[in-house]
């Protein structure tokens, strides 16, 4: 099954949000007990809250294979399967970083995380090393290590 599940840990419960998730998509949002998944058969992203209450959904378009979302949730960033770097604000999507291809990560989880003041992007995977994008700027120079 490709379950989207939360786990209470204290109560020591779980409650399905999706039985068709992605499982590459769970995330919980920095600084908050917000979360979001992505619904595989459409592609759309769901945030909400540990309660249920939904507070925002996207399409992205495409299978996320890592995403991370700003604590405003204003800012949602996902790679495709070959690893390129996308930047949803609101609808409109923006390409942040380009993969030259030909890689062992094609198809496989790429870890990001987001600075505690939203304006970085990190990056990890195999094959790809490790890239910092600034979140604000289309222009943004990635810093590769790696």
């Amino acid at each position: 099954k490709r379950n989207a599940v939360i786990w209470d840990l204290k109560n020591k419960t779980r409650s399905i949000l999706d039985k068709q998730a992605n499982i590459y998509s769970a995330y919980f949002i920095k600084n908050s007990h917000d979360l979001m998944w992505q619904h595989d058969p459409n592609n759309q992203v769901i945030v909400e809250d540990t309660n249920g209450k939904a507070l925002k959904t996207l399409n992205l378009g495409f299978p996320s294979y890592g995403e991370a979302m700003t604590t405003d949730l204003n800012y949602y960033f996902a790679s495709d399967e070959d690893w390129n770097l996308y930047r949803l604000d609101g609808q409109q999507r923006s390409l942040l970083k380009k993969d030259d291809g030909g890689f062992l990560g094609v198809g496989k989880l790429l870890n990001m995380t987001l600075s505690d003041d939203n304006k970085y992007v990190l990056t990890a995977g195999i094959g790809g090393g490790c890239d910092v994008i600034n979140t604000v700027r289309h222009d943004a120079h990635v810093q590769t290590k790696g």
